[in-house]
Order: C-alpha cells, then structure tokens, then sequence
C-alpha cells in the first residue's frame, strides 16, 4: 500500500528508502497497490522518486487501474458515466472504454464508475443518480470512507459512493481492496511464481 502506509501526503515514513533497498538486496519482486484511484502511475512513480526510490509503472496498482481492467473483461462495450480523475480516466482510456461526457443526461450510460476526485460537484452526483436509477450498474473503484492526508483524515471514495448509494438505494461492486480483484491483478502482474 501507498496513501497513508508509505506516506501521509507529502511526508513519507521514516526509512523508506532502506525499506526499498532491502527488499532490492533480497530480489523480492512486488506491485504497490493503492485504491486511490486520483493519480496516473506516472505521478507514482514521481512522487516515489521524490523519495528517493525508483519504480517503474508496471509495479504500480491503483483501484483505476484493476477497475478499468474489470471494464474491460466484463463490460467491453459499455457507455461509461465517470466520477473520478486522472488516473481513472486514463487508465478507462487505456482500455479502450467508452467514457460519457461529463454533462451527459439524456444518453443513458451502461455503467456509472467513482473514482475519488477532489473536483467533484454536485452535477457530478445529480448526474450518477439519474443514470443509476435508469439502469446503470453502479462500480466504486474503492469503499475507503476517507483518506489520508498530514492534515488528517479527509472524505474519501466511500464517502461519494455513500452519497450515490442514498439516493440510488443501489449498493456499488467494488473494486479496490479490500476486495479480491485488484489483489488478483496484482498477482497477474508479478507473474507465475507468485500464488495466492
């Protein structure tokens, strides 16, 4: 894990570098995953080396990233409604997933997927509701209730999935931990030697 383990916004725990060098020194493998599903692997990979550890994108796992990959096993085709950010909208992109515009109402989406963004409005939720209640399956990239920051505890994906899950009275697939699919990607990614 990342967002409130290995660091708490811009300040990381004590000795992180070691940390890294020691599983280097021991040729551990492993996938960092995080259900924020906000940032891009790229930002990752930047915020890690500003801490002094180098890693490469495919050792990063976001919630957007093993939801995008579930989209796109399960649901191919489908017209996406999407709360969330960066990360979530490239890594839907990425996939090749069809994304509705922000403002759409008329064109009914398949699927409505949430995403932690710090931008959300209320429009965004309006618009999550209508398309829910016309049919929608509703996708929570995570069920974290906050999120961590070094000012303390703040809303987090939960929170906008509480919100949508009131006004819906549908409950969201979750995709992030701490659910099986992302750890199950994770493990696609570390290849067959690693097992459940």
């Amino acid at each position: 894990d990342m967002d409130g383990v290995l660091w708490r916004g811009e300040t990381a725990v004590p000795h992180l570098p070691t940390f890294f060098q020691t599983l280097d020194a021991h040729h551990i493998q492993f996938v960092l995953a995080t259900n924020n599903a906000s940032k891009t692997p790229a930002q990752y990979v930047a915020k890690l080396a500003k801490f002094g550890i180098a890693v490469q994108p495919h050792q990063i796992m976001t919630s957007a990233l093993a939801t995008a990959g579930y989209l796109a096993s399960h649901a191919p085709h489908a017209k996406i409604y999407m709360v969330g950010g960066d990360g979530l909208r490239e890594a839907l992109t990425a996939e090749g997933l069809t994304i509705l515009p922000r403002t759409e109402r008329d064109d009914t989406a398949d699927v409505v997927v949430v995403g932690l963004t710090a931008e959300v409005t209320y429009a965004d939720m309006a618009n999550a509701t209508i398309h829910i209640r016309r049919g929608a399956r509703f996708i929570g990239c995570n069920p974290d209730a906050t999120f961590p920051s070094e000012y303390g505890q703040l809303p987090g994906n939960g929170s906008l999935l509480a919100l949508i899950q009131t006004a819906t009275s549908v409950a969201p697939t979750i995709i992030g931990k701490p659910g099986p699919i992302m750890f199950h990607e994770c493990l696609r990614r570390l290849g067959p030697s690693a097992t459940p």
